[in-house]
């Protein structure tokens, strides 16, 4: 989906979190939390796309599985575990998520090592849509034999008309051992006269908005990030672009177009998003030509997914799913458009 964004993925040995050890949440709106998650006519989402999600006996979200991932909320200790790593979990008076922190210390063998933190923060309007998110941190170590420097910092400024989500922007910098990396990305979103009953926000606006770092977007899916828009969305446009000194400029557009399929009671039965290339221009891949190039790639669908619900119960049901190429608390806070 994200064409130009490398993330780096690296199985932890050794994570140090001392500030979490022995937190108990006094947080109010932990006791909240239930009362942001969707409730569909005494229904919960179960499933969407591949993921499984799980509530506990106070209907609050506990887990999801699936895709060889693995997330899991301790309300008593408000953290957050992602495939065995843990983060410091906010919820605001609402029951939304107002803030993620951890620190890490990682060695995955002789020739790299890290030590950093990081912290998002979500905003709000006060009628529950999400109108911004922070992303700050730091990290220091060595690659290969080469101390590096890293800092990041992004903000996402979401635009709601009419109760619809209509416009986001993505943008800040990445800074290793002094080399500065800009990158923005942008969204406009038109929709049709289709009702979105529930205030669900569609999978395709999830990952690309809401957070395109691992599997945190499907948080947005229960209601753990705000309310969604009054109508479903019926065209995406994104255009993504770079300016920074350590490698060529590039500049890149697409357009996405979404259909939906309702249950009897108007929540979401099935999604499918098809994408449209647009014009794309990088130094680095050209011959002969700085000029903006359009590539004409075949329209595709490129998401097909169905939502499926179940009565609320108690039993939290597991999915077993093999692991493997896992991601860690770090990959949340290190976007990585740099190279190492």
């Amino acid at each position: 989906m994200k064409l130009f964004k490398n993330f780096i993925k690296i199985g932890l040995t050794v994570i140090s979190l001392p500030l979490l050890s022995s937190c108990k949440s006094d947080e109010p709106g932990v006791n909240n939390a239930a009362n942001s998650i969707l409730d569909f006519d005494g229904e919960r989402l179960k499933m969407v796309a591949n993921y499984y999600f799980s509530y506990d006996d106070e209907g609050r979200l506990t887990k999801i599985d699936g895709n060889s991932q693995n997330l899991q909320i301790d309300y008593e200790n408000a953290t957050l575990e992602y495939n065995g790593d843990i983060a410091s979990v906010k919820f605001n008076k609402n029951g939304y998520i107002s803030e993620l922190s951890a620190s890490w210390n990682e060695k995955e063998n002789e020739l790299y090592h890290s030590t950093g933190n990081g912290a998002m923060k979500y905003s709000y309007d006060s009628n529950g849509h999400l109108v911004s998110i922070s992303l700050t941190s730091q990290e220091t170590g060595f690659y290969e034999g080469e101390t590096f420097n890293l800092e990041v910092n992004y903000t996402t400024n979401l635009k709601w008309t009419n109760d619809n989500l209509t416009a986001a922007e993505i943008s800040g910098y990445e800074m290793e051992n002094g080399d500065k990396y800009n990158y923005t990305e942008r969204y406009d979103i038109s929709y049709g006269d289709q009702a979105n009953v529930f205030y669900q926000i569609p999978l395709l606006i999830s990952q690309f908005i809401y957070s395109s770092e691992d599997d945190l977007f499907l948080l947005s899916c229960v209601g753990l990030m705000g309310k969604g828009p009054a109508y479903l969305p019926t065209r995406c446009f994104e255009e993504d672009y770079s300016e920074n000194n350590i490698e060529e400029d590039f500049y890149y557009s697409q357009t996405y177009t979404m259909s939906f399929q309702l249950n009897g009671n108007g929540s979401l039965s099935f999604e499918t998003s098809s994408w449209h290339a647009g014009n794309y221009f990088d130094p680095s891949l050209s011959i002969g030509s700085d000029s903006l190039s359009d590539k004409n790639f075949a329209t595709r669908t490129i998401e097909a997914c169905h939502y499926i619900y179940s009565f609320f119960s108690t039993r939290n049901e597991v999915f077993n799913s093999e692991k493997h190429n896992k991601g860690g608390i770090r990959d949340f806070f290190i976007k990585q458009h740099t190279k190492k």
